[in-house]
This record gives C-alpha cells, sequence and structure tokens, in this order.
C-alpha cells in the first residue's frame, strides 16, 4: 500500500470509528476511540494516524485526533484501560 493510500484509509477508518463512539460522553468516546484502536490496528496504520495527529492533519476527527493523543510514547496494551473496547 502506497503511503498516500495508507494515510487515506487511516484518516477514513479513525473516521468511522470515532463515528460510531460519537453518541457517548465526550471522554468515554475519546477512551473507546482510543482503545478500540490500540487493540485491532497493527502498528504501521497507528503509527500513520499518530503521524497524521502530529502534522495537524486537518482532515481528522475531533475525537479521533484527542484519542491519539492520549497514547503513550512506548507501546499500549489493553491491560491498563479502565474500559477496554469490546468491538
Amino acid at each position: 500500500m502506497s503511503d498516500a493510500a495508507l494515510h487515506d484509509a487511516v484518516v477514513r477508518m479513525g473516521a468511522d470509528i470515532a463515528r460510531q463512539f460519537a453518541h457517548r460522553d465526550h471522554d468515554q468516546a475519546v477512551e473507546e476511540v482510543s482503545a478500540h484502536i490500540l487493540k485491532f490496528w497493527d502498528p504501521r496504520m497507528r503509527a500513520e494516524l499518530r503521524r497524521c495527529v502530529t502534522e495537524g492533519d486537518d482532515d481528522l476527527d475531533p475525537i479521533l485526533a484527542e484519542a491519539v493523543r492520549t497514547w503513550p510514547d512506548e507501546e499500549d496494551t489493553q491491560a491498563d484501560r479502565h474500559e477496554p473496547s469490546g468491538g
């Protein structure tokens, strides 16, 4: 997959996930989006998403961008999540 295709896929899929949790309280939505991506996305996709947030990509859903900003610098696991994403 090309870099542009990866970028487009990450932005699109991230927005889809953020929409799925948008009906929840804002903080809970951010937590659920973060947990879902950390649990199900491969490292290359997460790295691309982190790059998009770091560079201030205007196409990112605000809940998605905030979720990424909650990630620690090191690799995260579900073990420290209060309510891991079930879906």
